[in-house]
């Protein structure tokens, strides 16, 4: 790890991979809202977070890395956000369970609490490879 992988900021991949991470949020956080009025917010949250992962990878790949595909990047891009569903679904869980916030305002702080990893993460597989 370089010591410029802590000042994110200073890269612009990390402001576009916020601005595209922010419409791709949008999109997924409706979606996770009109599920969660139909079945139970876990649920939901998979749902949404599984179209959010397709969704992602167009946009990292494309515009914020402007990276080619493979194999590879294609086989081991999940696995960044299968490591970030645990995160978030247990964040999710303290949140909503022992901490009592409402189902609808702690998928937005989990998110926020995951950018700089997942961030992280997408750069190592996306451009590294």
């Amino acid at each position: 790890m370089r010591p410029s992988d802590f000042f994110l900021i200073t890269d612009k991949r990390f402001l576009n991979f916020v601005l595209f991470g922010g419409l791709n949020t949008l999109t997924t956080y409706a979606l996770y809202l009109l599920l969660s009025c139909v079945m139970h917010y876990q649920l939901a949250y998979l749902i949404a977070y599984l179209v959010g992962i397709i969704i992602a990878y167009l946009l990292n790949l494309n515009l914020v890395f402007n990276s080619s595909s493979s194999l590879r990047k294609v086989l081991l891009y999940p696995f960044i956000y299968l490591i970030q569903y645990f995160l978030g679904a247990g964040l999710m869980y303290l949140m909503i369970t022992i901490f009592y916030l409402s189902h609808t305002v702690a998928p937005l702080i989990t998110i926020a609490l995951l950018l700089p990893v997942s961030f992280f993460l997408n750069k190592r597989i996306l451009v590294n490879l």
